[in-house]
C-alpha cells in the first residue's frame, strides 16, 4: 500500500482499496453475473487531485481492478474526490445519491446506466447485514 509522509494512506490508494471492495462485492452477488456477463468495459476513476488514476475493466463476466493511464480507452469516467467516490461506491442510498450529484460521471448514457445498477445491486442488503 501507498503511504504518504504522516504514515496514513494516499488517496490513490484509498481509491484503489474501495475498488477492490466493489470487486469482492460485485463477484459475491452470483445473480449480477448476468448483468455483467457480455458487458465489456473500462470504468476510469479519476481523482480530482491528479494522482494516479484506478480502473475497473468488466471483461467477459469478471471484474479486475487496475492502474489507468491516458493510454488506455475508458467507456466511462467517474471524476471527483476520494470522499464522494467512497460514498458514490460504499455509501447507503442518500451517501449514493448525494455523491451522484456532487461528481463528474461522463460516457455513454447505456453505460452509465449499467454502472449505476449494478453500483446500486451490489449495495442491496450489503448496509442491512452489517
Amino acid at each position: 500500500m501507498d503511504r504518504d509522509v504522516s504514515g496514513g494512506m494516499t488517496m490513490a490508494s484509498q481509491l484503489r482499496a474501495i475498488l477492490f471492495e466493489v470487486q469482492k462485492r460485485l463477484e459475491r452477488k452470483r445473480y449480477l453475473q448476468s448483468l455483467m456477463k457480455d458487458w465489456n468495459r473500462h470504468i476510469g476513476f479519476k481523482l480530482e487531485d491528479g494522482t494516479l488514476d484506478s480502473c475497473l475493466v468488466f471483461a467477459n463476466g469478471e471484474i479486475i481492478v487496475t492502474e489507468w493511464n491516458k493510454g488506455h480507452k475508458a467507456e466511462v469516467v467517474v471524476k471527483g474526490d476520494v470522499q464522494r467516490l467512497q460514498m458514490l461506491l460504499t455509501g447507503d442510498e442518500l451517501s449514493y445519491r448525494y455523491a451522484k450529484e456532487n461528481i463528474e460521471m461522463r460516457g455513454h448514457v447505456r453505460d452509465q446506466l449499467k454502472l449505476d445498477s449494478l453500483l446500486r445491486l451490489s449495495l442491496e442488503n450489503e448496509k442491512k447485514l452489517a
